[in-house]
């Protein structure tokens, strides 16, 4: 039987300070982002667990899940809610990524042909390094680089003020760009300090797995969406300027024209004047507008935890009437409701890669 708990640790010495017995909990891990959390724990918490409010308040508190004594997720305690009629306290916060995002990049910085998981690499050891900051963020991306994926041309501003987690989340979303995760790890084994591994992975189509999302033999589909709002077939993409002189490039998906009719949309960016680069963005927009954006939701077994990595490629087999689907997609997020059900968020293969662009 799968042993789970539930931790606290001290963000500044990354030192786990108790285990919470919880009334319930939930968190979920998304694709190139933060992630989230819930836990509701008793208000009149026993004294033996050695755990006080003043541990679980910000900026200083982290919330941890391990399963059978691997870490699965971890990140800050943001918010407190203290219900004193129910007698419950509810912790919610966001995963690692948080921090990344609420660190300024206050120097300019160029990279000019570099891989852009160095990119990435770099970005996060500057801000968490002492000449422009106090305290590590705790993030190792000492693995960060895997060999050669796309070499990219940014000049970041400091003028601009950019939080640091953003731009490498807009990096790795860029057409032939990257997934990453922010991985909690024990130093040494269970009980001993908490560090954090910045993991990247390429190319951007995700791991292909032997994986079968079927609906009623391995996983049980409660409900789609499909959503079209999103669907664009030419997208003009503003760079990094003003006025006149601000860099622009049009990308355009021609068998999409073809087969429907024009659907315009435009980009907005404030990171970069490369062209090459503009219209990576561009090609990427396309790609999430060239079907509509179907959202099932699909529940399996709390085992299939460690049998995939969000990003991965699935097959996704359903036929229900008129639903009928036998196609490649991506898991894109999941979440943990309990401790023996995991809901994965699941996107068709297109919209990630191929595609005539022009």
């Amino acid at each position: 039987m799968a042993r789970w708990r539930y931790l606290i640790f001290d963000l500044p010495s990354m030192a786990p300070v108790g285990e919470l017995p919880v009334i319930s909990r939930e968190w979920a891990e998304l694709y190139n982002s933060p992630g989230s959390f819930t836990c509701t724990i008793d208000l009149d918490l026993d004294p033996a667990y050695g755990i006080t409010l003043t541990n679980l308040r910000a900026p200083n508190a982290v919330w941890a899940a391990e399963l059978d004594g691997t870490l699965i997720f971890a990140g800050p305690i943001l918010k407190l809610a203290i219900d004193l009629v129910a007698r419950e306290v509810t912790l919610s916060g966001e995963g690692w990524g948080n921090l990344a995002r609420r660190r300024l990049l206050d120097f300019d910085d160029e990279f000019v042909t570099v891989d852009q998981t160095d990119i990435a690499a770099i970005l996060l050891d500057n801000v968490q390094s002492g000449a422009y900051y106090r305290g590590d963020l705790n993030i190792d991306t000492s693995l960060a680089y895997n060999g050669p994926t796309t070499s990219r041309s940014i000049y970041y501003y400091a003028a601009e003020s950019h939080r640091v987690g953003e731009l490498i989340e807009d990096m790795a979303n860029l057409t032939d760009g990257f997934y990453f995760r922010y991985e909690p790890r024990w130093t040494a084994g269970p009980n001993s300090n908490l560090t954090i591994k910045f993991l990247t992975a390429w190319p951007p189509g995700g791991r292909a797995t032997d994986l079968v999302l079927e609906h009623g033999r391995t996983c049980t589909v409660r409900a789609v969406e499909e959503d079209g709002t999103n669907i664009a077939n030419r997208v003009r993409v503003f760079g990094q300027g003003e006025g006149d002189e601000r860099p622009n490039v049009l990308t355009t998906n021609p068998d999409h024209i073809e087969g429907h009719y024009v659907l315009e949309d435009d980009v907005q960016a404030q990171t970069t004047a490369d062209l090459d680069t503009l219209r990576g963005m561009g090609h990427t927009r396309l790609r999430q507008g060239a079907d509509m954006i179907a959202t099932p939701e699909v529940e399996v077994d709390v085992d299939w935890l460690g049998d995939f990595l969000v990003g991965d490629q699935v097959r996704f087999k359903i036929t229900e009437g008129l639903y009928q689907v036998d196609e490649p997609y991506r898991i894109t997020g999941y979440k943990c409701p309990d401790e023996a059900t995991l809901v994965l968020d699941v996107a068709p293969l297109v919209l990630f890669v191929g595609g005539n662009l022009l």
